[in-house]
């Protein structure tokens, strides 16, 4: 006839600087279940974080119904995440959580610490978890908004993914900086093979204005001086790492321009094979009908092997190249075989100017 007694452990945590004084408090009563009351406060790898919330434990498992994570910004811990879910001991029992961000979000800067990059802003996150240790499934959503990444401003990046069978599968991800949009679509990461990782993901510029590509990648003069718009799909793959990068693109920028002259309708046509560019089609196209077509390759080691064919090119205002006292104008027509390096090219050719102007002064053709 002994009825039982439920023996349970009732206990508050509170953690000062490096874990050192840990105090402790232990209450015995009558419980079914083990209950915890947590709340700590440490520095050992964020600068700050706080826990709060109880964990009830079970003969198999423990459960959150409020576990909340607080992370120091700047001087102050603020809000950043709210866990909830059933965690078993076991590693093939099922587990179920969610987990989603409170107040503004992550506090960027802190946590990009941990990766030594430069990295601030807000994002929020939602994340289910489903499967069990060995077998993990995830979906994730991310927003983000007001980034810098190595000093570089993105307005705002939202990304949806789902995790299962060691496989990352991409359902969207865009990412907007300036007046420029890029979106990926129907990404893969498939971390299954032991030799390394591969992925695969459809690549949309929707479009991107070349000068905030421009500024966001730091290429400074004489690049600076092009405007125009890029439009354009790409499809990338890669295995183990990024040396062994494949991307093939098709894209043009309709409205080229160097220093508000046109340089034309530019449309591509290329491929990236971990470092070897193979340019299939480059064309630029005028209004008043000159053209450039280059096809051909750059090696691994940076040999050139290709092939240009220009005609009846108006070049356009070589600011930066070419004073512009000269008031230098020509028509340009030419064939020509390039090779050699980057450093050290060489061509063979032919090559006609025509209705060249210096100074206002008309030369025939050369």
């Amino acid at each position: 006839d002994d009825p039982g007694v439920g023996l349970g452990v009732e206990a508050g945590l509170e953690v000062e600087g490096q874990l050192n004084p840990l105090a402790l408090k232990v209450d015995v009563s009558p419980l079914d279940v083990t209950r915890f009351r947590l709340s700590s406060k440490a520095p050992p790898v964020l600068n700050r974080v706080r826990l709060r919330g109880n964990l009830e434990m079970g003969t198999d498992r423990v459960e959150t119904k409020n576990l909340r994570v607080d992370i120091a910004s700047g001087a102050t811990l603020r809000p950043a995440l709210a866990i909830r879910g059933e965690f078993p001991f076991g590693t093939s029992d099922d587990l179920s959580a969610r987990v989603t961000t409170r107040g503004e979000g992550l506090p960027l800067k802190e946590l990009s610490k941990l990766a030594g990059i430069d990295l601030d802003g807000q994002t929020k996150i939602e994340a289910s978890l489903s499967g069990n240790y060995s077998d993990l499934r995830a979906t994730v959503s991310l927003d983000g908004k007001n980034l810098t990444v190595d000093g570089k401003r993105i307005e705002r990046v939202e990304a949806r993914a789902a995790f299962a069978e060691q496989r990352v599968s991409i359902e969207k991800v865009q990412a907007r900086f300036g007046k420029s949009r890029v979106s990926v679509e129907k990404g893969t990461v498939d971390l299954r093979n032991k030799a390394g990782v591969s992925a695969k993901a459809a690549v949309a510029f929707e479009p991107v204005l070349l000068r905030d590509a421009l500024a966001l990648a730091t290429l400074g003069e004489p690049l600076d001086a092009l405007t125009g718009t890029l439009r354009g799909k790409a499809e990338v793959s890669f295995f183990k790492n990024v040396s062994g990068l494949d991307v093939s693109f098709e894209g043009e920028i309709p409205d080229l321009e160097w220093e508000g002259s046109e340089v034309g309708r530019v449309t591509i046509d290329a491929g990236f094979d971990g470092g070897a560019v193979d340019v299939r089609n480059l064309r630029i196209a005028q209004k008043t009908g000159g053209s450039i077509d280059v096809r051909g390759s750059l090696g691994k080691a940076q040999e050139v092997d290709a092939e240009l064919a220009i005609e009846r090119y108006s070049l356009p205002k070589l600011t930066g190249l070419v004073p512009d006292s000269l008031g230098l104008a020509v028509v340009i027509d030419a064939a020509a075989k390039l090779g050699g390096s980057v450093k050290q090219p060489r061509g063979a050719g032919k090559v006609q100017l025509s209705k060249m102007r210096v100074r206002g002064k008309r030369y025939d053709s050369t």
